[in-house]
């Protein structure tokens, strides 16, 4: 009678538990659905609590897989950040006044120039001066200029022909203002013999040298380093000719050993600049 009481009271027991009687889904991921997985023996969704914010999560075979939305981009395992698109790859993206600098159209006036100069943009390439007034490297600063003196002599243009390297246009303009000088402007006869003096002392024959000479803006011939249009001339026979409506620059070069003249020529090709500077 005792024994069947206890049976009695444990049946009454298990049956007073009801829903809190633990029952296990799963021992496996094989035995939940296949976006699900086996966590505690429940089939759970494995996605909650795996990725980072911003991300997004799908599951494959009870497997989760985490990923940076389109647009996003960082780790999805922590954290998806709004992808910033580049505004620029090359200088052409750009407006004429700006640089491509790390994929951001920039001015790349910033920290171009010394103190008290200014800084004119063209065609993307800065271009330090000392304004008037003042006098020195508008790399490194420009100072107030003295008084000019009854006896000071006139400022005269030097030429240098740097024939280390053979480069492009561009490279050209960069590399003369890289050491405080700019690209050659030709104005008068007296010039042209300066250069032809230059290229001479330099032992070099029958070769090509770079001026600042363009036409960039509505094919008008222009300087670059000054941004005066060019008044003289020394044009070789049949030039400017503009073939295939490529060339755009002015190259100094001997032709047939007859002498040297101007020709214009597409920028991308190799010659070696002629840099000026001024002298008392």
């Amino acid at each position: 009678m005792l024994i069947l009481f206890v049976l009695l009271c444990l049946v009454a027991a298990i049956r007073g538990q009801g829903n809190s009687v633990f029952i296990p889904q799963c021992a496996n991921n094989d035995h939940c659905p296949l976006d699900h997985a086996c966590v505690a023996q429940r089939c759970e969704d494995p996605c909650l609590g795996t990725c980072g914010s911003n991300s997004t999560c799908h599951v494959r075979f009870h497997i989760p897989s985490c990923a940076c939305p389109s647009g996003f981009t960082g780790d999805p395992l922590t954290a998806c950040f709004p992808q910033v698109q580049p505004q620029c790859t090359a200088n052409d993206h750009c407006p004429l006044d700006r640089a491509c600098v790390g994929q951001r159209c920039e001015d790349p006036c910033v920290g171009a120039c010394g103190f008290n100069s200014i800084c004119q943009v063209r065609f993307h390439i800065p271009s330090c001066a000392c304004p008037s007034g003042y006098t020195g490297d508008p790399f490194t600063a420009c100072l107030p200029q003295d008084p000019p003196e009854s006896c000071t002599p006139p400022t005269r243009k030097v030429y240098r022909v740097h024939s280390a390297q053979k480069i492009n246009w561009y490279s050209a303009v960069l590399h003369c203002l890289s050491i405080g000088e700019r690209l050659a402007s030709i104005t008068s006869k007296e010039e042209m013999n300066l250069i032809k003096e230059e290229i001479s002392r330099t032992g070099i024959r029958n070769d090509q040298f770079w001026t600042s000479g363009n036409s960039f803006v509505l094919g008008k011939w222009t300087w670059f380093s000054t941004g005066l249009p060019i008044t003289f001339v020394d044009w070789g026979a049949g030039e400017p000719n503009n073939i295939n409506n490529n060339e755009k620059c002015v190259q100094y070069h001997e032709r047939n050993r007859t002498g040297y003249v101007w020709n214009d020529v597409t920028c991308v090709g190799l010659s070696y600049p002629i840099c000026e500077h001024f002298e008392k």
